[in-house]
């Protein structure tokens, strides 16, 4: 008896409360879109997502990708507008829109006015992106849209009827690469099984996009390490402008018998220029049901034996 309840002892105090806890430690939207497309109004742009690199006082052109889905040509233009980040799962919000072409002090972007796109043949659309000589380090967040012309129309209204590709330019230089973990942790403070879920916030505090890839290490209670899975396999980026953080959803699977605390170590880097490592922990406890079972029989059978103890006497 003196040995049950030992145990039992032990399973509850070793080795910390059932809730999750975490710490962090280190310093202080999607990259896989240059392969994807999208349709709007019967015009395909691809690729969605375009990572531009630039030095100071340099021109290039970069292309987008326009595919007429109707049977007969249309005449397509471009339309530039600004975007931030909407919200923390990385939807872009377009604040300004520019019905002919971007020209900052820093950077400029251009087109050779309208392209005649044949039905069904995918068709280059040339954008001209010049940075001045003096311009600042930093990137830029740019809506590139291609818009068939079949009327006029002012604003924001034109984003109703056309479809774009977002440009992340970047002027080379000293850019500031910095950001942290805000907060990392599993979903729920214990589980009966896998699957268990972490959430995890990552805030960019730079003036350049981030992108946050790593691992996540699972622990045993005994300190061994027996899983390791990826994080941010999508790579999904945080934009430092408009809502600067982001929240990454990462979900750990087991078919192994799973019992006691866990620790979940999160490992990422971030950076361009200069590889940042940071890392945070996040504890959480698994307690099957034939488990809680077992307690309750036991806690029935003490309860039994000391009110048959009592009885006696």
């Amino acid at each position: 008896m003196k040995k049950i309840l030992l145990i039992l002892l032990l399973l509850f105090i070793l080795p910390s409360p059932l809730y999750a806890q975490s710490s962090f430690v280190g310093n202080i939207n999607n990259s896989n879109s240059s392969k994807e497309g999208a349709s709007v109004g019967g015009i395909t742009v691809s690729p969605i997502l375009t990572d531009v690199n630039i030095n100071k006082g340099q021109s290039l052109v970069q292309d987008i990708t326009v595919y007429n889905n109707s049977n007969s040509a249309v005449n397509v233009s471009a339309i530039f507008a600004n975007f931030v980040s909407a919200n923390e799962f990385g939807q872009p919000k377009f604040e300004k829109v520019f019905v002919g072409n971007i020209n900052d002090p820093d950077l400029s972007l251009s087109t050779n006015g309208n392209t005649l796109i044949p039905p069904h043949v995918p068709t280059d659309l040339s954008i001209n992106i010049s940075a001045s000589s003096n311009a600042l380090p930093g990137e830029y967040f740019i809506g590139v849209f291609a818009k068939i012309n079949n009327g006029v129309s002012q604003g924001n209204v034109l984003l109703n009827t056309a479809v774009g590709s977002l440009f992340l330019v970047r002027i080379n230089g000293l850019a500031k690469e910095t950001g942290y973990i805000k907060s990392f942790s599993a979903n729920n403070f214990f589980y009966l099984s896998t699957p268990v879920k972490f959430q995890t916030q990552f805030v960019d505090t730079g003036n350049v996009h981030l992108l946050p890839q790593g691992i996540i290490e699972i622990y045993n209670m005994f300190g061994d390490k027996i899983q390791t899975i990826a994080f941010n396999p999508q790579k999904n980026i945080v934009l430092p402008v408009g809502v600067n953080s982001r929240i990454y959803n990462t979900t750990w699977n087991s078919s192994n018998l799973l019992l006691g605390q866990y620790t979940a170590k999160l490992i990422l880097t971030y950076g361009y220029n200069t590889i940042t490592t940071t890392q945070s922990t996040s504890t959480f406890w698994v307690l099957p049901l034939w488990f809680i079972f077992l307690l309750v029989l036991l806690f029935i059978f003490l309860l039994w034996q000391i009110v048959s103890r009592f009885l006696k006497r």
